[in-house]
């Protein structure tokens, strides 16, 4: 009798927590394709740019000109602007196609329906007028042209998704778009296929990998990006602490702690 109410207590317990398991065993396997930035791990190719936190900025919905900001600065541009006179130039329409839809200052609640976005094109023609051109659209790149770009010194701001989930879909009148929006600056890789993002996010800000598998599955859900060209910052070529040769592209190098760097003339 005993072991048939553990039976009927173990299938209870299953029945009932089965869901919240799966979940935890979905997240768990999602947390485990992100690391933090470490030097050592085998860098091909990493360009520095400033990181900002959107929400500490007052742009909880504004990743996209947030982004944006963070890749133009790296490499060169809005030197005499700052964040918010930046933001405060941003384009806005009632549809993505042509401009911010909504308030980026504001929460969902606010905002109620409108697909609190900016598509590349708008974006990539605002960053245009601030950088003589050398923002451009590069959605339907190819990862393989993703890094090439990324091998010129080139940030490119990438439309995911929210915490790198899958993602969701609602019609609006300019067509069907990503709910879970989340756009994030794309700066390297490794020879182990995984991506370096600079995230502007509240929740996970600053440099992080990504293993390959996620981050190109989250891409190609709509191949949308912004690439900021332009001339290329300082190079370097350094060897880090594995003796791996790093690609590393910098405004203003740092020299790494063992002195170990080497300047490469364009």
């Amino acid at each position: 009798m005993q072991k048939k109410l553990k039976i009927v207590a173990l299938c209870l317990i299953i029945l009932v927590g089965g869901a919240g398991f799966l979940n935890w065993l979905e997240n768990y396997q999602h947390e485990k394709q992100f690391k933090a930035f470490n030097e050592s791990q085998h860098v091909k190719t990493r360009i520095i740019i400033p990181t900002y936190n959107q929400k500490t900025e007052g742009y909880p919905l504004g990743c996209e000109g947030v982004s944006l900001y963070m890749a133009m600065r790296g490499m060169g541009y809005l030197e005499d602007m700052d964040l918010k006179s930046f933001m405060k130039t941003m384009p806005h329409a009632d549809n993505p196609l042509f401009g911010y839809w909504g308030d980026e200052t504001k929460g969902r609640k606010f905002n109620g329906d409108k697909r609190t976005t900016i598509y590349p094109e708008p974006l990539s023609s605002w960053g245009s007028k601030y950088s003589d051109g050398h923002v451009v659209n590069g959605s339907g790149s190819t990862v393989e042209q993703l890094k090439e770009e990324l091998d010129l010194g080139h940030p490119i701001v990438v439309y995911v998704t929210s915490g790198w989930s899958k993602p969701k879909w609602k019609n609006y009148s300019f067509g069907s778009a990503v709910t879970n929006n989340h756009v994030v600056c794309l700066v390297g890789y490794n020879e182990s296929g995984d991506y370096l993002i600079n995230d502007c996010s509240g929740s996970r800000n600053g440099e992080y990998w990504i293993s390959q598998d996620l981050f190109e599955n989250c891409y190609k859900v709509r191949h949308m990006a912004v690439i900021v060209t332009g001339s290329l910052p300082e190079t370097k070529i350094a060897l880090n602490d594995t003796g791996d040769y790093l690609l590393e592209f910098e405004k203003q190098p740092d020299v790494l702690p063992d002195g170990n760097t080497l300047d490469v003339q364009q």
